[in-house]
């Protein structure tokens, strides 16, 4: 009591007034930032993002007021489970409907042409060709490739609805957590219309994420549900459920260190053990596999992840993961009078919140950085979110944080109202994300099916130089691009040849030449 009495003295007195000094600039910047544009003082926004995201974090735990909910909190608007379940779900089915009618892009069509009838025999024994290993994500696209054809609406349908059922697990999560069926909803939604879940919800070349972040939460809820009734075959199935996550995407591989957060002294040291001990298997048979740890690399050929920096990765967990999970805004275009409204309507009531003195729930906070330990080397994520992906897993531990500050405030019902526009902001993000992967998935789909076009007509191969990788932070042409030509025109994915300066392109009297154009799009030279 006493240690907690100096606390609240030393947070009132001196970190309380500096931080809200901090908060307040920043949002103001942003605010005007999203309304006027570009200025001297703000270019941009990363910066201002992460001293308010930061600000608002520090506010939390200078507060000294922890949560401390073991059982679900009484509703103040007595909405029942299902109802607030079920409205979490119709809204993230509202806003990724759209998203089924995108042609597919990048990275999509060279895992949709791997998903070959053989490969599944080869699913445990070769490693996909980027370094990595993730069978299941794998298998799960050669699935979809005996029922989803050449349809991208099928492809991006088993995304939503791996994504819906994560969405409607947090909200179980949540509860399980001690939030109220309000906040517990509110925090599914925050999860499932994130503005970044474009690229890892509404990308079908992100599947990987989905399936880790699926495998994930079931995983842990079966360890919730076996703390009610010990049956074995509930651990069994948790064991599974951790198991194919990690045979997903290495994301998975922070399962063990979430169970410890959220069920420490719940579950006996032998079962936490024994998902430790799985882990560790699957690790050194993926090592031995790889012939080492692989995954991304540097243009040396050395595993990005090896190349610790403390002061990069401070950068990435205490500034820009934050900042990034705040403000999900793609900055590459100007803001909209929609977005910049949002915006405004988020700051303030954000504002509103912290005024109030919500309590941090440190299972929550540490979830959230414990999510991102896996990806911290990828976190650095500019203006255009682009690789914001990443962000699947620890989006999960910031809507929880979210809604028990919201739940914490003694005003429920103007919580519920901060909470709705804190939900609006992130469909408008989401909804704005979403016209630029528009945008880029046509013009791509439109290039491809040039080039294709110009190939079956004439019956020559094509050379194709400059394509770009990215468009407004949105993956685009440089992958994949052969066999973009072949879903779309028929035309043989092997007559068509990608190549990039300096590289000089073959000058033989059968091979056509295009190039790409930023101004006017895909152009034949010759």
């Amino acid at each position: 009591m006493r240690v907690a009495l100096v606390c609240e003295n030393l947070a009132m007195t001196l970190a309380r007034p500096l931080l809200w000094g901090v908060m307040l600039v920043s949002a103001i910047l942003l605010a005007v930032r999203a309304w006027i544009g570009p200025y001297y003082a703000v270019n941009s926004p990363m910066n201002a993002e992460g001293a308010f995201a930061m600000a608002a974090l520090l506010l939390l735990i200078c507060g000294c007021r922890v949560a401390q909910f073991t059982i679900v909190r009484e509703d103040p608007f007595e909405i029942p489970p299902v109802w607030s379940a079920a409205a979490a779900f119709v809204v993230v089915l509202a806003a990724f409907l759209p998203t089924l009618r995108l042609p597919l892009l990048f990275d999509d069509y060279t895992h949709t042409a791997g998903a070959s009838p053989e490969f599944w025999k080869h699913l445990l024994t070769v490693p996909s060709g980027d370094g990595s290993f993730r069978p299941i994500g794998l298998f799960s696209y050669h699935v979809d490739a005996f029922w989803a054809g050449h349809h991208p609406s099928l492809w991006r349908l088993s995304n939503l609805l791996l994504h819906l059922a994560s969405s409607v697990m947090v909200f179980f999560l949540g509860q399980r957590m001690g939030l109220a069926s309000w906040t517990a909803g509110f925090a599914a939604m925050l999860f499932g219309v994130h503005g970044s879940r474009m690229e890892s919800a509404g990308w079908v070349a992100a599947r990987f994420d989905l399936l880790a972040g699926f495998f994930v939460l079931a995983g842990l809820l079966l360890l919730f549900r076996y703390l009610d009734n010990s049956r074995v075959w509930l651990l069994i199935a948790a064991h599974a459920m951790c198991l194919l996550g990690l045979l997903s995407k290495e994301a998975a591989f922070v399962f063990p260190v979430l169970a410890t957060v959220l069920l420490w002294r719940q579950l006996s040291p032998r079962i936490l053990g024994s998902v430790y001990l799985l882990t560790a298997m699957v690790f050194a048979y993926r090592w031995s596999l790889l012939g080492g740890l692989r995954g991304y690399r540097t243009k040396g050929g050395e595993p990005i992840i090896l190349f610790f920096n403390a002061t990069r990765t401070v950068k990435a967990l205490l500034w820009r993961l934050w900042a990034t999970l705040w403000f999900p805004i793609n900055w590459s275009h100007e803001p909209n009078l929609p977005l910049a409204l949002a915006v405004t309507a988020m700051l303030a009531a954000s504002v509103w919140v912290f005024w109030k003195r919500p309590a941090i729930h440190w299972k929550a906070l540490a979830f959230t950085l414990a999510a991102a330990l896996p990806v911290q080397h990828l976190l650095l994520i500019g203006p255009d979110l682009s690789g914001s992906r990443v962000l699947y897993l620890p989006s999960i531990g910031f809507a929880l944080l979210l809604a028990f500050a919201l739940q914490s405030v003694a005003e429920p019902r103007a919580a519920a109202v901060a909470a709705l526009a804190i939900v609006i902001f992130h469909l408008v993000a989401f909804n704005d994300n979403l016209q630029l992967w528009t945008r880029a998935s046509i013009a791509s789909e439109s290039a491809c099916r040039q080039v294709g076009e110009v190939m079956l007509g004439t019956g020559r191969q094509a050379t194709v130089t400059d394509l770009p990788r990215s468009m407004t932070g949105v993956f685009f042409l440089r992958n994949g691009f052969e066999s973009c030509v072949e879903w779309n025109t028929g035309a043989p994915a092997r007559r068509v040849h990608v190549v990039d300066p300096p590289e000089k392109p073959s000058d033989s009297d059968d091979m056509l030449l295009f190039r790409w154009d930023v101004n006017q799009g895909i152009v034949r030279v010759r």
